[in-house]
């Protein structure tokens, strides 16, 4: 009850007025990136652009300003460490241990100096202030405020990152999404709501299913069942590949196949990669927004980007859940 509680107050957050506001900031730093890419000839779209972007964007959202921009990248890195790196697993789970503390030290810094008295009407007011309030009326325990300040910070940075940078190579690989983008942020003029929006969302869609950003999920079994002649008991952990659900062809006929009209299709709709049920990331707007923002931008501002080395020399990094590029050189 208290998850799905907090589940839903996390949802409320992204309100069709405050998405308003954060298309706005969406927008700003994705030009405030942009603009010294276009002064080189080549540039890493994971460490330039697919990194940062999502970063920004959330830190501001939930309050946080430019001069903890570094602080929050390394805390961040440090705990996509955890997820998979190499090296000493003790000395990388006391490093993220460290990074948390500080998160949370910065972060009580950051809440002691909101308003929460006044509420913003256009949807302005950051993430953190609405906790707070949410807090006061007893929607959320104090206590849990900071934890879920840091669980937006990491999921929304880490997994629409790999998003952007994951369906910017799929549209390298495939010079038909590739044009098709193009076609569309010439349309729209990076505006994500203009008149290419219905298929800018089916191509999203699609993306998501094939990139599958967050390959693995963990659960408890709540009640014992049987299921295909596999017995489940109750309190049993249990590991969900939501990668291999998302190409299985009894739900996804021709899975491996790159189709964005399937997206009309209802069971199209049911891909997992934002979760599902009351386990459904309640950032999946805001990921959608800035995800789709990026890669239409990135297509208007750099038309004749490809990979500026072998395809073969595009990596992925070994991580336990997150499917994320090493890098991902790129040239005009």
């Amino acid at each position: 009850k208290g998850q799905r509680r907090t589940h839903a107050v996390l949802a409320r957050l992204f309100s069709a007025q405050r998405m308003g506001f954060l298309e706005k900031i969406v927008q700003e730093e994705i030009a405030a990136i942009v603009q010294p890419l276009r002064q080189r000839e080549e540039w890493d779209a994971v460490a330039d652009f697919a990194k940062p972007l999502p970063l920004r964007v959330i830190s501001r959202a939930l309050g946080f300003t430019a001069h903890d921009e570094d602080d929050l990248k390394r805390w961040a890195d440090v705990i996509e460490e955890w997820f998979g790196g190499q090296g000493d697993v003790v000395l990388r789970f006391e490093s993220c241990q460290s990074a948390i503390m500080e998160f949370a030290a910065r972060a009580e810094q950051m809440l002691a100096t909101l308003d929460t008295d006044t509420v913003a009407q256009d949807g302005a007011g950051c993430l953190a202030a609405e906790l707070l309030r949410a807090s006061a009326r007893g929607d959320v325990d104090r206590e849990d405020v900071v934890p879920n300040l840091f669980f937006l910070m990491s999921a929304g940075h880490e997994t629409t990152s790999s998003l952007i940078s994951n369906g910017l190579l799929l549209a390298l690989d495939n010079p038909a999404i590739l044009l098709d983008l193009q076609r569309l942020a010439s349309h729209t003029g990076g505006d994500t709501q203009g008149d290419g929006e219905e298929e800018l969302d089916a191509i999203l869609t699609e993306m998501l299913r094939v990139v599958t950003p967050v390959t693995r999920a963990y659960r408890e079994v709540g009640q014992s069942f049987c299921y295909k002649g596999v017995g489940f008991e109750k309190g049993q952990q249990v590991q969900l590949n939501l990668a291999t659900a998302n190409i299985d062809e009894t739900a996804f006929p021709d899975a491996q196949r790159f189709r964005p009209q399937r997206a009309g299709d209802a069971m199209a709709k049911a891909h997992l990669a934002f979760g599902f049920r009351h386990h459904l990331c309640p950032g999946l707007k805001l990921g959608r927004l800035t995800s789709k923002a990026a890669l239409t931008a990135v297509c208007a501002a750099f038309p004749g980007l490809q990979l500026a080395v072998q395809r073969r020399h595009v990596r992925t990094l070994p991580l336990d859940s997150i499917n994320a590029l090493e890098s991902l050189p790129v040239r005009c």
